[in-house]
């Protein structure tokens, strides 16, 4: 039978990058957030976005693919420091190996593998920029 493990996905997501934030020089831990972001909150910060989990049962394993994109917000001039953020959360998840296993009660680890970025300026603000880096996560029980 099939689990979401969304949810565990989440934290062990937010959780591996607020951990490297502080060595990281381009975002604070504390401007890290899950989908629902406060309504003030210091630039630059990261949010989690909305997941798509999706039943994986390779060879007979339990498991299901996140697909999530995680949302890096900076103000200008220009998308650098955006950019700069929406690589370090790549470049910190990419190949990252994720154990489960206290979250969801069973044996599970998820892979993480960046599948891409778009860089994106903010409509709503002139000197805003959004960088969307998106993932791919394989959990297995």
């Amino acid at each position: 039978m099939a689990q979401d493990t969304s949810l565990a996905a989440r934290r062990a997501i937010l959780t591996r990058l607020k951990a490297e934030a502080p060595t990281s020089g381009v975002i604070a831990a504390a401007s890290i957030y899950p989908p629902q972001t406060p309504p003030t909150r210091a630039w630059p910060f990261i949010r989690y976005g909305a997941a798509t989990q999706l039943p994986w049962k390779p060879t007979g394993a339990d498991g299901s693919l996140i697909a999530v994109a995680v949302h890096s917000f900076a103000r200008g001039p220009g998308e650098d420091q955006a950019s700069r953020i929406g690589a370090w959360v790549a470049r910190v998840l990419d190949g990252a190996v994720l154990d489960l296993s206290a979250e969801t009660g069973f044996p599970a680890t998820a892979r993480v593998r960046h599948t891409g970025n778009t860089t994106l300026q903010d409509p709503e603000e002139a000197d805003a920029w959004h960088v969307v880096t998106n993932l791919e996560i394989i959990v297995a029980s």
